[in-house]
């Protein structure tokens, strides 16, 4: 893209990234990889604001809920964790799925 300018290469996952979701207020973004791992980073840096561990397998999505956090889904599991954000931080709350 003529232009276009690299401002970040962020680093942090093991195994492939399978999906990338920004924040509402565009401050974030979350990726999640093959092998469960979820990283929540600053767009403002580039730093990685928390590393959670969804389940053992492939994360399949991830949703932003506005005001709230994230809802993340993967397979091998049958929870689904509720991410949620507070001044900065994030807590996480598992949710089962029936």
């Amino acid at each position: 893209m003529e232009g276009a300018v690299c401002v970040f290469q962020l680093k942090g996952h093991i195994t492939p990234v399978r999906t990338v979701v920004f924040s509402p207020d565009g401050l974030a973004l979350v990726s999640g990889g093959v092998g469960g791992l979820m990283n929540i980073w600053s767009l403002r840096d580039g730093s990685v604001l928390q590393t959670v561990i969804a389940g053992s397998g492939a994360i399949q999505n991830i949703v932003w809920i506005p005001d709230v956090g994230v809802a993340v889904c993967s397979n091998r599991s049958k929870v689904r964790w509720n991410i949620f954000w507070n001044q900065n931080q994030f807590t996480r709350r598992p949710r089962m799925v029936m």
